[in-house]
């Protein structure tokens, strides 16, 4: 080993870490390149192993920033859920609150309902009432009837004994078999029963007042009559037949006219009227293209009942009264009216419609039926367009125009309509 050798083998290597006896280290050239080497291999290590650290913290603090948005989410979450949740108590107490006035005025409905039967029963007394006082009304009427009847029977025997008279008039007293037959003199003509609302009858004129006025004498004298005076025989009265003018026949076969025409009015207007139905809204009970008649009279002092079929002006239409439903009457004024699962519920009560082809009713209502005004629907309820819409809404009961009464076409279906 020369000198040159022994110095770099003493030598401490330039990479070797201090502390270390560089001794240790006196390895050949080729050794020391290949420390070298995986020296800058493990410095590469070291490296890339601190930058995968630098990575890693990058990434932990990443994932805390996560973690701290989640944790600013979750929080944001809650507190949003507590106002939802806060909410949810307002609505519970507003639905708790709505349904307490609920009850409230559902009882109050049937302390009305109470009130109603009760007024209901006293004018059904009433009318009771009435109909007895009419009953008797009627018995005057016929008492006084026979009272008249008895007069003018006494008016008639008078009569009678004027028509002898008459006889005895003559030149030659006629005999007892000369006198006319009873069964040639005419009754009077019965008088008009006097209105009913007059509570004073109008004085009737005798029927042989003035008798011995016309006469112009006092008794019957047998001697002039034998002698054959003229001046005891009355001189019969001539009447003249009168003529009617031309002018007066026409017009008084104008004014027939006019009051037939006005009196065929008067009964297509407000006692029957004819309607023709149109669509397959009340199938089955009515038909497309069959005619009913309908009237107002029903309505004139009672109210529509529940099953009832009315015409109405239709209330959705551009011109009022040009268009007219037919339907039928389901809930009255007052009444609790509930449509549920194709169910119809009158004061919670099912209601039994045998008129239905198909008893499925569609649609949910829940609704109180206004004072004065009904709810409507047509048989056919798939297709109908009724009071459910609220387009046509509750019927105002002074708007309806009648009663279906029966049907008069087709010839084969002339019937009631039920």
């Amino acid at each position: 080993m020369t000198t040159n050798e022994t110095q770099q083998n003493n030598a401490a290597p330039p990479d070797t870490a201090p502390g270390l006896d560089a001794r240790q280290f006196t390895v050949s050239d080729a050794s020391g390149q290949e420390l070298h080497t995986y020296r800058r291999e493990l410095q590469a290590s070291i490296t890339a192993s601190a930058e995968r650290i630098s990575g890693i913290n990058r990434e932990m603090q990443r994932q805390q920033e996560l973690l701290q948005a989640a944790m600013a989410i979750g929080q944001t979450k809650k507190d949003q859920l507590e106002a939802e949740q806060q909410k949810l108590n307002a609505l519970e107490e507003q639905s708790r609150h709505a349904l307490l006035q609920y009850m409230e005025a559902k009882q109050q409905i049937d302390s009305l309902m109470q009130d109603y039967n009760t007024q209901l029963e006293h004018v059904k007394q009433l009318r009771n009432e009435q109909d007895s006082d009419s009953i008797i009304i009627t018995e005057q009427k016929h008492r006084i009837q026979t009272l008249l009847n008895e007069w003018q029977q006494q008016n008639f025997y008078l009569q009678k004994q004027q028509r002898l008279e008459q006889e005895l008039n003559t030149n030659t007293p006629p005999s007892i078999d000369e006198l006319p037959p009873l069964s040639d003199l005419q009754p009077p003509v019965p008088q008009p029963d006097p209105p009913a609302k007059s509570s004073s009858r109008a004085a009737i004129p005798h029927a042989n007042a003035g008798f011995w006025e016309n006469k112009k004498h006092t008794a019957l004298d047998p001697e002039k009559l034998r002698q054959g005076d003229p001046a005891a025989v009355p001189t019969p009265r001539q009447e003249t037949p009168r003529r009617r003018s031309l002018g007066r026949t026409l017009l008084s076969y104008t004014i027939c006219i006019v009051l037939a025409v006005a009196a065929a009015f008067a009964i297509r207007t407000w006692i029957v009227v004819p309607t023709h139905v149109s669509g397959s809204s009340m199938l089955p009970t009515l038909q497309s293209d069959d005619k009913i008649l309908t009237s107002p009279l029903p309505y004139i002092f009672a109210e529509p009942q529940r099953g009832d079929i009315i015409v109405f002006p239709a209330p959705d239409t551009a011109e009022e009264g040009s268009v007219y439903y037919v339907k039928r009457v389901i809930a009255l004024p007052g009444e609790h009216l509930r449509i549920n699962d194709g169910s119809v519920y009158i004061n919670d009560t099912l209601l039994e419609e045998a008129y239905l082809a198909d008893s499925y009713t569609g649609g949910y209502i829940d609704t109180l039926v206004p004072q004065g005004c009904i709810f409507v629907m047509g048989d056919n309820r798939q297709v109908s367009h009724d009071s459910r819409d609220a387009n046509v809404s509750f019927i105002d009961i002074d708007n309806i125009r009648g009663k279906a009464l029966c049907r008069f076409y087709p010839l084969e279906d002339i019937g009631s309509i039920y």
